[in-house]
């Protein structure tokens, strides 16, 4: 990540000059503008293909490309989400540069230069396909293509309400477009959604795999992304392009006790596969350096021949391609999660060479990841010095690239947008972006095991197993961990069962516990209202806000873009609030609110009609 810039520069326009875009020496002159296929499979660990070592993997596809290109070994996420992992890998910069952090509550700024844009600029038809909700247009990773085709399945059965859609309907898009193609050369990029959670993979797929859903889904994804390479041969096309097969992150599966992804930064959810087959032939090869998501974009470039991004982490990875390991320089790689903060913990921030990995938490650790590659022993007591120095370095790293940073703009989902966040199994609530090494906040290994809980206690209420939610909702309170929170998952569970005042008794020993945490005190006045008691919830709402604006106030110098503006809740409660007061017949108070909301946000149609209703004019 860290690297002279100058010398990229160099690297890449010496390829450009001497070899043009191919980057192996005697290899057949692929056209002066190769097509490329960008594939990104959706919570992918790497070792569960079979060309990464995994026996009886169903990933003959991908392993044949394997065989064809290169495959690197140790290829790493920035952070375990899809939004903000996509981000890096479409501008090549780490998330305290691009600004996102975390999925439905980020868009990526416009002011970001992504891969599609360089490449349409340069005369490239740019078309995107993806295949969740989490990749919507709105979220502006759809910037730079001519084509962005968001359109999730009507049939997808479960509460996951058109949230995604197969990774069959990925590839019919990809294959008719590809038979209607024109003369340009193309960029595409296919985005398959199937092995992420929950694992429902199709009839064959659903029987063999019966043991492993998650292997299924990898398969079923594997031969989805066969029969786009078998319509590219037919065309005569796959051959002379270049193919890059990567993903945005892996799963837990148990290790470290996490199921899923999100919150840890071990391997299990950060490693990914990268292969790349560059146009023309050459002989297949296997990298073992550490490489990243970040340097997708940049290579993609070098390889076409193309001036490289601004303002980039990530390298063009075309010299180790060719051999040249010395090429180079040692260099470290960002992580994190922020994901912890939502429950009052530590952020997760590593940094990672090709030996060593440093994860800052109250309780640090450090990894000899060439020895313990599954990162099962913690050196950091008998590598102080070491780690200590890894701290530094990553302390500097992070504020130095946060002050560069762009920035992203915040958004607040709508309720429909929130059931499909809680069917995808992402948890509610803003993260903090605070970048202070804060260890007096709870270290996110203690909580996690609490955590763990709640997650099993959110699964049984979306299957409306209600009383066994409540149950294990009652073990995590009893571990006394993380109370505030299990609170709120009783108000939640409560509400699906339409007991509303049991939801307000939970929520209100809650924010007593958390009185700074401004989304459940949002919920607490909402169901405050919906039990008619729109005083109680009129007082919350304005503390709500309160909350915000001394939020903001003692932020100082790390005041959010916008200020109070800028935070995701502050209109959402000027409109709320407006209609709580509107309920009370206090008008010209209501009224007030509705300005506000309209102040912050000129577009908001539903509140200008608020107003209107109030003042009498039309």
């Amino acid at each position: 990540m860290i690297r002279s810039r100058s010398k990229i520069l160099l690297i890449a326009t010496a390829v450009a000059v001497a070899i043009g875009v191919s980057v192996f020496q005697g290899c057949r002159k692929p056209a002066p503008k190769p097509n490329i296929l960008l594939i990104s499979i959706d919570t992918c660990r790497a070792d569960h293909l079979g060309c990464y070592g995994k026996r009886g993997a169903g990933t003959r596809h991908i392993d044949a490309l394997a065989s064809q290109g290169i495959l690197f070994e140790n290829a790493l996420s920035p952070v375990p989400l899809t939004l903000p992992a996509h981000s890096s890998m479409m501008t090549g910069t780490v998330p305290p540069v691009h600004g996102v952090h975390d999925n439905f509550h980020y868009r990526l700024s416009d002011t970001a230069i992504t891969l599609a844009e360089r490449l349409r600029e340069n005369g490239y038809a740019t078309v995107g396909v993806v295949a969740s909700v989490v990749m919507d247009e709105e979220y502006g990773l759809a910037q730079g293509f001519d084509i962005y085709d968001d359109e999730m399945d009507s049939d997808m059965k479960g509460a996951i309400g058109h949230a995604e859609r197969r990774g069959q309907a990925v590839s019919d898009f990809a294959t008719n477009w590809l038979s209607q193609r024109g003369d340009k050369p193309f960029f595409m990029f296919l985005h398959y959604y199937d092995p992420h959670y929950a694992y429902e993979p199709p009839l064959p797929f659903s029987a063999v795999y019966a043991a492993d859903l998650y292997a299924g889904e990898i398969a079923y994804t594997d031969n989805c992304i066969g029969a786009v390479f078998e319509h590219l041969k037919s065309l005569g096309l796959f051959d002379s392009m270049l193919i890059v097969v990567t993903s945005d992150h892996g799963e837990g599966r148990g290790d470290h006790g996490e199921n899923l992804h999100g919150f840890y930064i071990y391997h299990s959810t950060t490693k990914v596969p990268l292969i790349i087959k560059p146009p023309g032939k050459h002989e297949p090869k296997r990298i073992e350096q550490v490489v990243g998501l970040i340097d997708i974009a940049p290579t993609i470039l070098a390889l076409v021949g193309l001036p490289p991004l601004d303002g980039v982490q990530g390298v063009d990875l075309s010299p180790l391609m060719e051999g040249r390991s010395d090429a180079l320089q040692p260099r470290y790689y960002y992580g994190e999660s922020l994901t912890p903060t939502k429950y009052g913990c530590t952020s997760l921030r590593s940094f990672e060479s090709d030996q060593w990995k440093y994860i800052q938490a109250p309780r640090p650790e450090l990894f000899d990841i060439q020895n313990d590659p599954k990162e099962g022993r913690n050196v950091y007591a008998s590598e102080l010095e070491l780690a200590r120095t890894m701290r530094n370095r990553l302390k500097e790293t992070v504020h130095r690239l946060q002050s560069e940073g762009l920035g992203a703009e915040a958004i607040v989902p709508d309720a429909a947008m929130v059931v499909k966040m809680r069917a995808l199994g992402y948890a509610g609530g803003t993260v903090s972006e605070t970048f202070d090494f804060d260890d007096d906040a709870m270290d996110p290994k203690d909580f996690f095991p609490v955590l763990a809980k709640i997650e099993a206690a959110k699964h049984y209420m979306h299957a409306k197993e209600y009383a066994e939610a409540r149950e294990v909702a009652a073990e995590a309170l009893a571990t006394g961990v993380g109370v505030a929170h299990v609170r709120s998952l009783l108000g939640q569970i409560a509400a699906y069962e339409n007991k509303i005042e049991e939801a307000v008794t939970h929520y209100a020993e809650a924010v007593e516990l958390r009185p700074d945490a401004v989304d459940w005190r949002t919920d607490l006045g909402l169901f405050l209202a919906q039990a008619g008691r729109h005083e109680e919830a009129t007082e919350q709402y304005r503390r709500a806000i309160q909350s915000i604006v001394s939020e903001v106030a003692d932020a100082g110098e790390s005041t959010p873009e916008g200020g109070v503006d800028g935070h995701p809740l502050f209109s959402k409660l000027h409109f709320i609030l407006g209609n709580s007061l509107r309920d009370l017949a206090r008008i010209e108070e209501a009224a007030s609110a509705f300005r506000e909301t309209l102040r912050i946000e000129p577009d908001h149609d539903e509140a200008r009609k608020a107003l209107n209703s109030v003042t009498g004019r039309p």
